[in-house]
């Protein structure tokens, strides 16, 4: 049940060191099972923000007509339903891909390159959907002004330290030898970025050069055929 879930998130946000090594799929819905509470709450402040607009857009129309009043509820609506699939498509599907994508980086380096970890692809997986949970599932939080995004940094930060302790339990490793890992993965995948951007853009540059360089001739060409 989903009540299990969030008391075992909080249990793990307290002492990182009680995780458990979770299978691909466990894991996976886990982590859904808890992205149910930021999506429902979400939901919740959304209908009362359009009820509210809706009331409001009712004195808008009796007051310059219901173009005016259809339009005061039309565009909330609108903007709740862009965010709310923006927020949908980054919760329900580009986070778990980064997390997957993610801990197999760090399963690649720190286990079969370095040999820091001595465990699987799930135990590194299992740390990053609890680290990530609990983000998750206190992500609304952000909506607060000012003290919601504070504590949401915190929240941040924190999640960093529950993947650093979970991967170091789960994998038998002190922490500051996983902390040395994420920061070795963190470099080589920014270097493998870098390389590739230089290796796509600056062929786009050259070919927009000589495109250009091309272009310039043929205007030169063309004027002194005229002249």
């Amino acid at each position: 049940m989903l009540i299990e879930e969030i008391n075992e998130e909080i249990r793990i946000m307290f002492d990182p060191k009680a995780m458990k090594r979770k299978t691909l799929r466990d894991a996976l819905l886990y982590y859904y099972k808890i992205s149910i509470v930021p999506v429902v709450i979400g939901i919740i402040l959304g209908a009362i923000g359009i009820a509210f607009f809706a009331l409001l857009s009712a004195g808008i129309g009796s007051a310059f007509g219901s173009v005016a009043g259809s339009l005061g509820f039309t565009a909330p609506l609108t903007v709740f339903l862009i965010i709310a699939g923006i927020c949908l498509l980054g919760i329900w599907v580009i986070e778990p891909l980064a997390i997957i994508i993610s801990a197999a980086l760090l399963q690649l380096i720190g286990g079969s390159l370095l040999g820091v970890f001595k465990g699987n692809y799930e135990d590194t997986l299992t740390s990053g959907i609890y680290s990530s949970s609990a983000g998750i599932l206190l992500s609304w939080i952000m909506i607060i002004p000012v003290v919601g995004w504070i504590i949401s940094g915190i929240i941040s930060v924190w999640a960093i330290i529950i993947n650093i302790l979970g991967l170091a339990k789960l994998h038998k490793t002190g922490p500051w030898k996983v902390l040395g890992v994420m920061i070795l993965t963190g470099i080589i995948v920014g270097f493998v970025v870098f390389i590739l951007m230089i290796l796509i853009v600056i062929p786009i540059i050259v070919a927009s050069g000589i495109g250009g360089a091309m272009a310039h001739l043929a205007r030169v060409s063309a004027t002194n055929h005229t002249v």
